[in-house]
């Protein structure tokens, strides 16, 4: 039998947020958009990246992390009534075949199965009405990124993390990082701010 969280919280290893989506499809870049911005929070101990998708490499930092929190964009039914939301995450049974990952639970199997090692995770799952073609968002994800980065200051100060921005809820769109829309999954996981 494998003890797959059993990590002390205040032990060695990042904080790794790892915000996936399509920037190029409005709402669909929530996750990409929170992890650049909380990377210029510039919080030491915390690493953040932003992904167009889910990649099979991403099992190497997450089997090293402390605790991984993945942020992502949800289809919502009804604009008005969907809220953002944290749900603990576990690794399948067993990883996919030829480490293709389509979801976190397969992501966190795959670091399970070859490195030994799965970390506590989180998804934070925010709510998206508008996926059509542009970069901008709907009053909705915006409303939703800002719950988020409360949840995210919450997981981080629970994992020890304490050099928190003071209010990072009151972040305006204008400073919401916007990756480069032709940025590969390399160049992505180069610009990565790691402290």
């Amino acid at each position: 039998m494998m003890a797959e969280h059993l990590i002390d919280p205040t032990r060695g290893g990042k904080v790794l947020i790892l915000g996936f989506g399509n920037v190029l499809r409005g709402d669909d870049g929530i996750g990409p958009r929170v992890a650049e911005t909380v990377a210029g929070w510039d919080l030491c101990g915390v690493v953040a990246l932003a992904a167009h998708q889910l990649v099979p490499e991403f099992a190497e930092p997450i089997h090293k992390a402390r605790v991984v929190i993945f942020v992502d964009a949800v289809r919502s039914s009804n604009s008005e009534s969907e809220s953002v939301s944290t749900i603990p995450l576990h690794p399948r049974a067993t990883a996919s075949p030829l480490g293709h990952v389509s979801d976190p639970e397969q992501l966190l199997a795959l670091a399970r199965d070859v490195f030994c090692r799965c970390p506590p995770a989180y998804l934070i799952r925010v709510p998206a009405s508008d996926v059509n073609l542009g970069d901008s968002l709907s009053p909705l994800a915006e409303a939703g990124i800002h719950k988020a980065f409360d949840h995210i200051s919450t997981l981080l100060c629970e994992y020890g993390v304490s050099d928190l921005p003071e209010s990072p809820q009151n972040i305006s769109q204008s400073e919401m990082a916007l990756p480069p829309s032709n940025s590969s999954t390399e160049e992505t996981r180069e610009r990565a701010i790691i402290r």
